[in-house]
């Protein structure tokens, strides 16, 4: 029975799903591969792993097979069950054909759409001032049902100029209509919503039916832009999009309590040494072993009544639903207890070394698989 169950003394529920997370390329940082992905295969049902992998990013349904298989071969020791569903890069030159082979074949149902040089790994992103030119394959992709995963920031202005980081995210705003215009059937994904502009362009989309969803990173829902500044600045806390207003972050808030929104947690690992570099550093959070942590604590602490069935549709059903892809069988529950979860200063894995979330820090809950 899901959820509170005072013999276990937890609340019980259907494993969670993650469709937003980086697991970093196996080919030129194992270490790292084989370090994080068992902190998502632990605890999800499956995950959507980011394809933003350089000069191995996912462009054919060969490579696509092969990611997930060494996704699988890390992931299943540690939950047998585990599975991942992997995007193919979207790029200028793409042949919608490759995209619908692959859509037939299984081995994708969704594409991720980067802004050229907008976040780590993006450098063969798409220019958004150019989103027209990929017309025929969204036109493909709506016709398959496939998914349109965005990464929604404008990084150049019309004449060259860079957009301010805190201006990005609104004005993809606009990018994003114009592709709901030209093709109002297409299952199009918002990632990691920052900012209360963004909140009320979904949920307009939403009420006008357009079949849009949204991801909400667990670091959007507790901080803003002054947890960068603390005593210094800390760029472990930094993240793409970046964090912004208090405004920004209760009108997320507000937007899932209200059962809006789905999981994704956007946990994007950098070792140490490149986060404490002191040009070029990478925006990523490394959140997985406390994410789910951050959503029930939310939902429990300002949820209200009804709280837990609004927590158990966003993290384990809703996901499912807009992808297409299975939820958790009726056997593979888990468990989140009231207690004490030390998190670890560092994780390692050989020369690899990743500062969490939270680290060093108690969290009052377990978990565990039942």
């Amino acid at each position: 029975m899901e959820g509170y169950n005072s013999r276990l003394q937890g609340w019980v529920l259907p494993r969670p799903i993650n469709p937003h997370a980086h697991f970093r390329c196996p080919q030129t940082q194992r270490e790292m591969f084989d370090l994080v992905v068992p902190e998502t295969a632990k605890i999800y049902r499956w995950a959507t792993a980011m394809p933003n992998l350089q000069k191995h990013r996912i462009k054919t349904p060969a490579q696509a097979f092969e990611y997930r298989r060494l996704i699988q071969e890390c992931g299943k020791p540690h939950n047998p069950r585990f599975d991942v569903t992997v995007p193919f890069y979207i790029e200028a030159d793409l042949d919608p054909l490759v995209v619908e082979d692959g859509f037939h074949l299984n081995a994708w149902v969704a594409g991720k759409l980067y802004p050229k040089n907008g976040t780590t790994n993006s450098a063969e992103g798409v220019d958004f001032r150019n989103i027209s030119g990929l017309w025929p394959l969204f036109s493909r992709m709506q016709r398959l049902g496939a998914l349109l995963l965005v990464h929604g920031e404008v990084v150049t202005f019309e004449d060259g100029r860079l957009v301010p980081d805190r201006d990005r995210e609104t004005l993809a705003i606009s990018v994003v209509q114009e592709i709901l215009e030209a093709f109002p059937r297409l299952k199009v994904v918002f990632e990691h919503i920052s900012s209360k502009a963004t909140v009320e362009a979904v949920i307009r989309w939403q009420d006008h039916g357009y079949a849009v969803e949204a991801t909400i990173a667990p670091q959007y829902l507790l901080w803003n832009s002054t947890v960068l500044f603390q005593g210094g600045m800390n760029p472990i806390n930094f993240s793409i999009p970046i964090l912004k207003d208090e405004e920004d972050r209760l009108a997320i808030l507000d937007f899932m309590l209200n059962g809006r929104g789905m999981l994704g947690t956007d946990t994007a690992p950098h070792d140490i040494t490149r986060k404490s570099q002191h040009i070029g550093c990478p925006g990523g959070v490394f959140n997985e072993p406390v994410g789910l942590f951050v959503y029930f604590h939310m939902f429990r602490r300002y949820g209200g009544e009804g709280w837990f069935n609004r927590f158990r549709e966003f993290a384990c059903y809703r996901a499912a639903k807009f992808y297409g892809l299975p939820s958790a069988s009726p056997t593979d529950r888990v468990l989140i207890t009231d207690g004490e979860t030390v998190i670890p200063e560092l994780y390692t894995n050989g020369t690899t070394r990743v500062v969490p979330m939270f680290a060093g820090m108690v969290v009052p809950y377990g978990f565990k698989a039942l």
